[in-house]
């Protein structure tokens, strides 16, 4: 699950990329954004992928690890 979270965060990295040099080049090319669109709705779009990288990376950074699941002779503090 780890690695699903990483390759779709820099998925996202890439997409945000394409649509900001898109606007900065002031031609978009693969047509994601409208050529007459306000610049601050480019502004609210890279916005918010980045608010989706931004959680699709807490969720690998906070997804456990397969070497940190318990194994089975281990008892946790505050079973009885």
């Amino acid at each position: 699950m780890r690695l699903f979270y990483l390759i779709a965060a820099i998925v996202v990295a890439v997409l945000i990329l394409i649509v900001s040099f898109a606007q900065v080049g002031a031609t978009c090319v693969w047509y994601l954004i409208g050529p007459n669109s306000p610049a601050f709705l480019v502004l609210l779009q890279t916005a918010g992928l980045g608010a989706i990288m931004g959680g699709l990376l807490i969720l690998f950074w906070k997804t456990p690890k397969p070497t940190d699941e318990i194994e089975e002779g281990d008892v946790e503090v505050g079973d009885e």
